[in-house]
């Protein structure tokens, strides 16, 4: 979906980097792509890397593609493993662990206690992720967050902070709204003595 995230029911193209970590180089590097996962199918395994120098990085020249089926149960951390090729008989298995969420969207909106719309707040959510918002002109937010349970906070310059709320997602929440009013500033006059 272009967010870096594995969702249920997308095609993800994979690019991984490699290191090359001895000192001597290695030529016509490739690699391939498996899992026994019933849930993923593997439509491009193999890439090529090209050839490495001592301490040197490369990403795949073509991306590994894989779907994710759209029943897969989440969240979980499906497991891959990449095989590395090279010329002279080198090979080198690496595990690969990606983890797949399905997405929900929390929403709702930042008022006054007069009840008018407060623009400018910032919405923090914390929990599997840490995402934030800023409300619009007609006082809305919407976070977009991965399953599981966030608490989130409504804060403004010149107020006072909402009291945290804890959410649980998916599935997907709206009307989460919060009422925050104005921090009451005190001050006193200077005091002045001359003598």
């Amino acid at each position: 979906a272009g967010n870096n995230i594995v969702n249920p029911g997308e095609t993800i193209n994979l690019s991984i980097t490699l290191l090359s970590a001895g000192i001597t180089g290695l030529q016509n590097v490739t690699a391939t792509l498996s899992t026994n996962h019933p849930n993923i199918n593997i439509t491009q395994n193999q890439t090529t890397y090209g050839n490495f120098t001592g301490l040197q990085l490369h990403t795949n020249a073509q991306p590994f593609i894989f779907s994710v089926n759209s029943t897969i149960s989440t969240p979980q951390t499906v497991p891959f493993t990449l095989t590395v090729f090279a010329a002279g008989g080198f090979q080198k298995q690496l595990n690969v662990n990606i983890p797949v969420y399905n997405m929900a969207v929390i929403q709702g909106s930042v008022r006054h206690p007069n009840g008018s719309p407060l623009a400018g707040a910032r919405v923090d959510a914390s929990g599997p992720l840490f995402v934030n918002a800023t409300t619009a002109e007609n006082g809305a937010y919407s976070l977009t967050v991965i399953e599981g349970s966030y608490t989130l906070v409504a804060s403004a310059i010149n107020h006072t902070s909402s009291k945290p709320r804890q959410i649980n997602v998916p599935p997907s929440q709206s009307n989460v709204n919060f009422i925050i009013g104005q921090r009451l500033i005190s001050s006193s006059a200077p005091s002045l003595q001359a003598s």
